[in-house]
């Protein structure tokens, strides 16, 4: 009997042939297994649950997530966003976007202090004052004034004929102002927060609003932000993570990022994989009651019967 069984081994080993049609067989019982008893919700919350565990997360993040990140940003770096769009979807988004009902952010009223904002943005408006009147012509309004009441005097007409250029000068300053106000008003505003007491206040005003936002409730928040056009994004999406996946560029990501994980987990073996994220007992149990169900199957398998039949009589 056991030099049967060594040939019967031996077959199984030389004919490879018999040993795909065994693999493929198989993997056929296996797909026609429905999901939902290839899943089952208590087992998976259970490892999720377990898997959780602080050391074990940080160590995905440090070698994994953040790393790929990076590669990602590098992967992508040259390309526009417009790139990464299949032809038509920009214009489709566009149309979202401007349609789009913005968050009104309703839940924010009252959480920072006014008087933040005005010791933050009264230096500001000040120093834009400022930068305006040193742009000022070097005869102000008050000479002018006086002079100009000198009636008909020769005096009072210079004085007036003064009075008029400067009024000129004063527009033509003011218009060229009011054009670069924008950059004026920005580099104020940068120079403010750049400041000591700019930091100081503009970190009391981040820790109001942090404080808003832990204290409101978090369905509040979410509605909120539901307001954008999500599910007309959602039912773009497909097209336009189809055409990536395909893409050149979308490849070479996937590749990349095959390669970094296995380059960090390919020589480790699953098991101890699964002893470091604490799951190992749940998950081999799980395997085992799913391998045992695929055993069943198999052996009530009409085409499974053949080829054992096939590979024990040769």
């Amino acid at each position: 009997m056991s030099e049967s069984k060594g040939e019967a081994l031996e077959r199984l080993r030389a004919d490879q042939s018999l040993r795909r049609d065994g693999v493929a067989i198989v993997v056929d019982a296996l797909l026609r297994q429905t999901v939902r008893d290839l899943v089952d919700p208590a087992v998976f919350v259970d490892v999720v649950s377990r898997a959780a565990e602080a050391t074990f997360l940080e160590r995905l993040l440090r070698e994994h997530v953040e790393p790929g990140i990076e590669r990602v940003l590098d992967g992508v770096s040259g390309t526009t966003v417009g790139d990464l769009l299949p032809e038509g979807e920009g214009e489709a988004i566009e149309a979202l976007v401007v349609g789009a009902t913005p968050p009104t952010l309703d839940w924010m009223a009252g959480a920072v202090d006014p008087d933040l904002f005005r010791q933050l943005f009264a230096p500001v408006w000040q120093d834009v004052l400022l930068r305006f009147v040193r742009k000022l012509p070097g005869l102000g309004g008050g000479l002018a004034g006086a002079l100009t009441k000198m009636g008909d005097s020769a005096i009072g007409r210079f004085g007036r004929g003064v009075s008029g250029k400067v009024e000129q000068q004063m527009e033509s300053t003011t218009s060229d102002f009011a054009k670069g106000l924008t950059h004026e008003v920005r580099l104020a505003i940068t120079e403010r927060l750049k400041s000591d007491e700019g930091k100081a206040i503009d970190a009391e005003i981040r820790k109001q609003v942090h404080a808003r936002i832990l204290e409101t409730d978090a369905a509040v928040i979410l509605r909120d932000l539901d307001r954008l056009p999500r599910k007309e994004l959602l039912r773009r999406m497909p097209a336009i993570v189809a055409a990536n996946a395909k893409s050149d560029l979308g490849r070479s990501i996937v590749r990349k990022e095959v390669e970094a994980f296995l380059a960090v987990e390919g020589d480790r073996t699953g098991h101890e994989v699964l002893e470091e994220a604490g799951v190992a007992p749940q998950v081999r149990a799980y395997l085992r009651v799913q391998a045992e169900s695929l055993l069943g199957a198999l052996l009530e398998d009409d085409a499974f019967a053949g080829w054992i039949t096939r590979w024990l009589q040769g």
